[in-house]
């Protein structure tokens, strides 16, 4: 009598541990469902980071191309200077709104 009370007390114990190594196990599978839609997320936001950087980089150039000889008052130059600062403020920012994710 007492082995087969300690064989149920055993098989008790080890439903209890199944049960347990279920629920871990469905935990990891929902970790690793959040961790590869957090690696997603990442790569978005460099790729977008990326092509703005791009685009600063095209609007430099432009403006290299627009500015005025120098013996020519820098009105215009001063706008795009304004348009580039404003344009890289936005790039900032946008990285900051990145690193904070």
């Amino acid at each position: 009598i007492n082995l087969q009370e300690q064989n149920e007390s055993q098989e008790e114990e080890l439903g209890i541990l199944r049960a347990e190594l279920t629920r871990s196990n469905d935990f990891y599978s929902k970790m690793e469902e959040e961790c590869d839609s957090l690696k997603q997320e990442l790569h978005n936001r460099q790729v977008t980071i990326e092509e703005l950087e791009e685009e600063l980089e095209t609007s430099k150039k432009k403006i290299e191309e627009l500015k005025p000889p120098p013996d020519i008052p820098g009105a215009d130059r001063e706008e795009l200077l304004r348009l580039l600062e404003r344009k890289r403020n936005e790039i900032l920012r946008l990285s900051e709104d990145w690193k904070t994710m």
